[in-house]
């Protein structure tokens, strides 16, 4: 995920809805995100696991410890596990149910479409495509009536975005599934006004 939230990436991305303006009047943001939420459950599972086995040690181990100092170690260990576990893309993966990280994708991609005003200007439609790092998994967002315009064409592009982050991880792909909704978009709301800048891109934040 690193290529895609590096220069390069973000300037690619840049570049495609910089040229989008000029085939389609829909505006196309392009915003990465380290991860769609704070999942806290991780950060409790990792601490307390790691205090849990601690404690197995303590009271297990062949040769007897001092146990005025217990509750002081284990909030210690219990710290250090959280710590490691809040920090840990990959354990997030590990403790979190697939359907969890779906639905944060979703919901912070449809705060993000309104944070950003995408869409906001009067008779311009709308369409973020939102990436979450963390989550690997990309989130198209838009407008009720813009979503049912585009129909299955918008839910085929969709999955490729998708894909192209969950599964091949490919910047490449990604870009063209990219082109490919600029494409979409510009058979069903053309740019009748060239001069006119309707894209953006939003990548401010790094993955964590």
């Amino acid at each position: 995920m690193e290529e895609f939230f590096g220069a390069q990436g973000k300037a690619r991305f840049a570049s495609v809805v910089s040229r989008a303006s000029a085939k389609t009047s829909a505006e196309i943001v392009v915003a990465l995100r380290g991860r769609a939420t704070t999942y806290h459950e991780v950060t409790f599972l990792g601490g307390g696991a790691l205090a849990l086995l601690y404690l197995a040690v303590f009271l297990y181990y062949p040769e007897p410890f001092a146990y005025g100092l217990l509750p002081l170690e284990l909030l210690g260990v219990f710290t250090i596990g959280a710590v490691l576990a809040g920090s840990s893309s990959r354990l997030h993966r590990v403790l979190t149910a697939a359907r969890r990280r779906t639905r944060a994708v979703q919901q912070a991609a449809c705060t993000a479409y309104l944070e950003l005003e995408v869409g906001a200007r009067e008779r311009t439609p709308g369409v973020l495509v939102y990436i979450a790092g963390l989550e690997q998994t990309v989130e198209v967002a838009t407008d009720a009536r813009t979503r049912k315009r585009l129909g299955p064409q918008l839910e085929a592009v969709a999955k490729k975005l998708d894909r192209s982050v969950r599964l091949d991880q490919d910047l490449q792909r990604f870009e063209q599934a990219l082109l490919e909704l600029v494409t979409t978009l510009a058979e069903h709301f053309p740019n009748e006004d060239p001069t006119a800048s309707a894209t953006s891109a939003d990548g401010d934040e790094e993955p964590s």
